[in-house]
């Protein structure tokens, strides 16, 4: 079942590439991706207006605070620790929660390359590196 709706998105994408850009569906991967950057960048100074307000801004001192206030506050409510021991134990929370992400960004991590041979392969049509 999952096969079929990526193989129906891909079919989408095609049409819709062919439709927006002129890029017959037949062609390459590759020319059709090529073909939505070109359209995206020549769009860009028409859109970037509208997302100017949801640009990042710079951290200001406020902010910084507020970020390391917070945590430490509702430990303090939560356990009762004094001030002072409430950015400690923030931290080692932090820290413990953060360890099993950071297994999984590695193992993701060792994954990319094959990923990305299997996509190019995908794109291209042939293999690429090993013969």
């Amino acid at each position: 079942m999952m096969v079929a709706a990526i193989y129906l998105s891909y079919k989408f994408f095609r049409e819709m590439v062919k439709r927006t850009t002129g890029v017959p569906a037949e062609a390459p991967l590759l020319a059709a991706l090529f073909a939505v950057g070109v359209l995206g960048n020549a769009l860009r100074r028409l859109a970037a207006p509208a997302f100017r307000p949801f640009r990042p801004r710079r951290l200001t001192a406020p902010h910084v605070l507020a970020a390391v206030a917070v945590p430490s506050a509702t430990l303090q409510r939560a356990t009762g620790l004094p001030a002072r021991d409430a950015t400690i134990v923030a931290g080692a929370v932090a820290t413990g929660a953060a360890l099993p992400t950071m297994r999984i960004l590695v193992a993701l991590a060792r994954l990319v390359p094959a990923t990305l041979r299997e996509l190019a392969r995908f794109a291209i049509g042939r293999p690429i590196g090993r013969t």
